[in-house]
């Protein structure tokens, strides 16, 4: 699971399927994943990626996978916050939407 919480990128562990209670255990933290607030979260369609855009005017993708010193991609050029960004159907390219008018 994928919760954007203001600047901060925070992904869970989900429990397995039980009858009984187990807490959700943080898989990655980003504290400071943008410059202003996440406005959007979108999986691959494999779901080994996810693209988060913010009102920054950025968007990154940060690989599911826990691989040492892995920082995740910036993409940055859009002058207004993003409202979107989703992968292609074959996951080969992103589109980015931003906001024109204020």
């Amino acid at each position: 699971m994928a919760v954007g919480c203001e600047k901060a990128l925070r992904l869970y562990e989900m429990p397995k399927l039980k009858k009984e209670f187990e807490p959700l255990l943080i898989y990655k933290n980003y504290t400071h994943f943008h410059n202003d607030s996440i406005t959007n979260i979108c999986w691959s369609k494999d779901s080994r990626f996810i693209i988060t855009s913010s009102k920054d005017g950025t968007f990154r993708i940060c690989n599911l996978h826990k691989l040492k010193n892995y920082i995740p991609f910036l993409f940055t050029g859009h002058k207004r916050k993003i409202i979107n960004a989703i992968f292609s159907e074959d996951n080969q390219r992103i589109f980015s939407i931003s906001k024109v008018n204020e």
